[in-house]
This record gives structure tokens, sequence and C-alpha cells, in this order.
């Protein structure tokens, strides 16, 4: 269970801006993240460790691609992510991206 808790504040750190937290409790996390975003972190919440950790890897590699320039492959990637997690971070990167 401790495992699975580190898993999804590493989730809501990467899918809210990166978020430097001091705690690994998810309620630490559920204060520091906008009310707009608190609907998709019930849903973070709600997806098992398999989930996460693939949802966590197309996180970076749409992040890796974006700074390489590669936007035209990132683009896909980010609107994966927000079809399943929409937050105002995801979004940002999206369009910023799809610019």
């Amino acid at each position: 269970m401790k495992a699975r808790k580190k898993i999804i504040v590493a989730a809501v750190i990467a899918l809210t801006g990166g978020v430097v937290m001091t705690s690994a409790s998810a309620n630490t996390a559920d204060e520091l993240v906008s009310p707009m975003d608190q609907t998709d972190i019930s849903a973070i919440k709600s997806l098992s460790s398999t989930e996460l950790a693939k949802l966590n890897l197309k996180l970076r590699r749409a992040m890796a691609l974006y700074y390489d320039n590669s936007y035209q492959l990132a683009l896909p990637l980010f609107q994966q992510i927000a079809a399943s997690i929409e937050t105002q971070d995801v979004l940002y990167w999206l369009g910023k991206t799809a610019y």
C-alpha cells in the first residue's frame, strides 16, 4: 500500500506541474492541487498501479519529445494523456505542443 501511495503522489506531481512535496501522503497532494484539478486527481487515485506507471511513462516520453523539439511526435502523446486526465497543466502542455 505504501508503494501505491508513492506512485499516486508521483503521478500527481507529474500531472500537476511538478509540485514539490515534503510528504508522501495523498492527503498532502490534495491540498496542493487547484480545485479545478480535484476531479482529475480523484481519477488518478482510482487508477491501478500499472495504469499509473503507463501514464507516467507516457508523460515522460511526451515531455522528452517536446524538449527535443519533436512537437509532431509529442502531440499525440499529450492528446492521449489529456483524454484520460485533463488537468490544467496537461492541457497547457497540449496547447503549447500544438502551437
